[in-house]
């Protein structure tokens, strides 16, 4: 990720690496929580590097990013088996323009 993200800003891509091998994976998701708010959301993750777990999100709106603050990223995969994986959550301030 970009060194400082901003609320609203659209040309940035969130990476995670999962630890795991995901080839196959019927579904890869970047799970977030905003700063203000204890729901879970999330984004379909596109796989960069199978082997090594990689998964991104680009972002697609201004709205993706729309508050202020810390925020939480996880990944979230389902495998080929069934099995589900969990990474380590990552955070990272957005901020809002100027700042």
């Amino acid at each position: 990720m970009a060194d400082k993200i901003y609320v609203g800003q659209t040309e940035l891509s969130i990476r995670l690496i999962t630890g795991i091998d995901v080839t196959g994976a019927q579904s890869t998701l970047i799970k977030y929580k905003k700063p203000d708010d204890d729901n879970v959301y999330s984004w379909t993750a596109s796989i960069e590097d199978a082997t090594n777990g990689i998964i991104y999100y680009n972002i697609a709106s201004e709205e993706d990013l729309d508050t202020s603050g810390k925020w939480k990223f996880w990944a979230y995969v389902v495998l080929s088996s069934g099995n589900i994986g969990i990474g380590k959550p990552t955070f990272h301030d957005i901020y809002d323009e100027g700042e």
